[in-house]
């Protein structure tokens, strides 16, 4: 999965004065663990998933920050 985010990137965008709400897109090909990832990061743990149809959309706080997660299907 080809992925643009590495901690120093991270570090930079939680970094820079704007609002604690950010806002995550996971796009990418059939497969590639989008919705794993997405279910990994809410639950810290594993969970058999089934093929995404149409998007998911979580919200998770760490530490001062809200994400808001989606998930769309490939």
């Amino acid at each position: 999965m080809g992925c643009n985010l590495s901690k120093s990137n991270l570090k930079s965008a939680l970094s820079t004065p704007s609002p604690s709400d950010k806002k995550v897109l996971f796009l990418g090909i059939d497969n590639a663990g989008k919705s794993t990832l997405l279910f990994q990061m809410r639950d810290q743990s594993f969970k058999e998933t089934v093929p995404t149809v149409g998007l998911n959309v979580e919200t998770i706080k760490y530490r001062d920050y809200t994400f808001t997660l989606w998930d769309v299907s490939g």
